[in-house]
């Protein structure tokens, strides 16, 4: 599977030298796969090793000048190299080395899962699948789908992110009759938020909950939000703010 080169020789001399040793508790392991998961390498002990992490990042490292002419493998062993490299956090490397390593995953990717490459080309989703997409996610907030503990994370995470940034809504002016009843109804905490919704028909419909409006067209709650924010229609669904309907009434 491995070439010959000198790669693959420090790739197993690094492998029977772990093989063959104990490591005291107060050393950070990791266990490797001797043929990666991804060659089809399995779990069996005889293809387990445990490696420190210093050694194991440079497995990984080696597993991408192991192969030749397999241009699939060396794809895969760039993934896992790339991906190491980002959900560890306890991983450092030479501000040169990341460089190098970034700009041959760039290449990578334009180079094999692009146009025609890419194994999702000319494909669309079934009506199936689509439906599954969105009964994971519509209608239920980050606590119902990842648990209390990973929501927290995420909202952490985006409120990292929105700090110090400028507001999508910055700077755009806002309709005077709005901006009126806003003001009108903001000392007695009754301000309305009522949403003009413009269907693909063309007909329109106001209405207050927008999250029960999605649920009953089967559109997913969080890609209107954003398509609403961006002013753009989703589905040929159109949404935009709106006074009551008791204003258009009068």
């Amino acid at each position: 599977m491995f070439n010959e080169s000198k790669y693959t020789t420090y790739y197993y001399d690094i492998i029977n030298k772990a093989k063959n040793r104990t490591l005291s508790d107060d050393i950070y392991t990791e266990k490797h796969h001797i043929i990666p998961k991804s060659l089809n390498g399995n779990n069996t002990q005889e293809n387990l090793v445990i490696l420190t992490l210093r050694e194991h990042y440079i497995c990984h490292w080696l597993l991408t000048k192991m192969f030749d002419h397999n241009k699939n493998n060396i794809i895969k062993m760039h993934h896992a190299l790339w991906n190491m490299i980002n959900t560890r956090k306890n991983i450092k490397i030479p501000s040169r080395l990341y460089e190098q390593l970034k700009t041959k995953h760039y290449q990578i990717i334009k180079g094999s899962q692009t146009g025609e490459k890419n194994g999702f080309y000319g494909k669309t989703h079934t009506e199936e699948v689509k439906q599954k997409c969105g009964d994971r996610t519509r209608g239920k907030t980050y606590e119902d789908i990842y648990g209390p503990e990973k929501a927290n994370e995420i909202k952490r995470k985006q409120l990292k992110f929105k700090k110090g940034r400028k507001a999508w809504n910055k700077g755009l002016s806002v309709d005077q009759k709005i901006r009126e009843t806003i003001r009108k109804n903001k000392n007695n905490n009754k301000v309305f938020r009522w949403w003009k919704i413009t269907l693909p028909d063309q007909s329109i419909q106001i209405t207050k909950d927008r999250r029960e409006f999605c649920n009953q067209h089967n559109l997913n709650y969080n890609t209107v939000n954003d398509y609403s924010q961006k002013q753009k229609p989703y589905k040929g669904y159109y949404f935009e703010k709106s006074l009551p309907p008791t204003h258009f009434s009068n």
